[in-house]
């Protein structure tokens, strides 16, 4: 419990400067969407579209196959701690990375998972959220990045915006990956990486 406590105090430490720079709050308002004529001939995908919604079922697995812990030491210098679930982590990043769009996105979530991880007393500090998002909803955060700040890039069939905060103690990483009904995001130091090794078990 004490190395939790520490670990607050260290996100914070970390991810304040993003609530003064407006980190992940999109610019401007979002695109509104209208239904398209009942046409049978095919139509070109417009860059804010993702990838159609599956039938299969979205099976989220747990944090330590989602993410085994090897790979998350390989990526530290450390001892390092899991912090699955933990409240006060999710707190944070909601106070401070996500902006308004996104929380909308992760409260509306069909499902999710939160996986955390941390060297205690430093600024090592990552996280991740699987969540599967009604397409509607992912329409609307996708929307909302697309007017943002946010770089738009396409990678191995997932549809990723990223951006950093190079301010504060550390580099902040924030990367989204969309694809289907799957939303993966990745918050700290890592960029990227830990969210890829999810991307491969879903």
């Amino acid at each position: 419990m004490g190395a939790t406590r520490r670990l607050g105090t260290a996100a914070v430490i970390l991810w304040i400067p993003l609530a003064m720079a407006g980190c992940a709050q999109p610019q401007g308002e979002a695109p509104t969407t209208t239904a398209s004529p009942p046409e049978k001939t095919p139509t070109a995908s417009t860059p804010s579209q993702a990838p159609g919604p599956t039938s299969a079922p979205v099976v989220i697995p747990p944090c330590d196959e989602l993410v085994p812990f090897d790979a998350v030491q390989a990526e530290y210098a450390g001892g390092i701690e899991t912090f699955h679930g933990q409240p006060e982590m999710q707190q944070q990043a909601r106070t401070h990375i996500f902006g308004p769009a996104a929380v909308t996105a992760l409260d509306a979530a069909e499902q999710s998972v939160h996986c955390g991880w941390g060297i205690p007393n430093s600024d090592g500090l990552s996280q991740i959220y699987v969540a599967e998002l009604d397409p509607a909803v992912r329409d609307a955060l996708m929307a909302e990045l697309d007017a943002s700040v946010f770089e738009r890039s396409e990678e191995a069939g997932w549809v990723r915006y990223a951006r950093s905060e190079l301010g504060g103690i550390a580099p902040l990483h924030i990367n989204y990956f969309f694809r289907d009904r799957v939303w993966v995001s990745e918050l700290g130091s890592e960029n990227g990486v830990l969210a890829r090794e999810a991307l491969s078990r879903l």
